[in-house]
């Protein structure tokens, strides 16, 4: 039983690392991306989050 819980755990962890990763990576991808396509242009902000009222659809 305690063992489950404790592998559970772990999954759920390496889960969060995982698709911590993966936005850090696509992060780095795309400025090196706008770097190579834009040299010496600053990188533009990224789009802000939608507002919480409109995609709880009040």
């Amino acid at each position: 039983m305690n063992d489950r819980h404790a592998q559970e755990k772990l999954e759920r962890g390496r889960a969060l690392r995982r698709a911590r990763d993966a936005r850090y990576r696509a992060k780095l991808r795309a400025r090196r991306d706008w770097d190579r396509a834009n040299p010496g242009i600053p990188m533009p902000p990224p789009p802000a989050p939608p507002d919480p009222q409109l995609t709880l659809g009040l």
